[in-house]
């Protein structure tokens, strides 16, 4: 199945397996995640399937594994967590200030005093005001 080979692409620890590839597989697995009725149909005609694999809940893991490293890397470096997430995928380049505030503001796992300073950087006005 396509999804199945998307994510062992992501997920293979292969030297061999070039890291376009990954990100390229990532991008399309954001995509299809992006379509409406794709997270509805993918959890009804799979995981709720006796003889299916479980795909929106490996879906939902890898995502949220990739979330969260992007998450830890914004509490450490901030510029370097927006950065990874931009690679990955999961934030569009370049930077939609509304996109990152948003992210900003319903991530309970980054550090406040981070956001702060990240937001308060006189680069990133236009996030600030999108932030307030």
């Amino acid at each position: 199945m396509y999804i199945k080979k998307l994510m062992e692409i992501i997920t293979v620890e292969n030297p061999k397996m070039p890291y376009e590839m990954k990100e390229m597989a990532l991008e399309a697995i954001v995509q299809l995640w992006r379509i409406p009725s794709f997270v509805t149909e993918l959890y009804i005609n799979y995981d709720c399937d006796y003889y299916c694999s479980n795909l929106f809940e490996e879906l939902t893991k890898l995502l949220s594994k990739l979330l969260i490293t992007g998450t830890e890397q914004f509490n450490q470096k901030p510029k370097k967590g927006i950065q990874f997430l931009q690679e990955k995928g999961l934030l569009t380049i370049p930077m939609d200030n509304t996109e990152v505030a948003q992210w900003l503001r319903e991530n309970p796992r980054l550090d406040k005093k981070m956001i702060g300073e990240f937001v308060s950087d006189r680069k990133n006005i236009d996030l600030l005001e999108s932030f307030v």
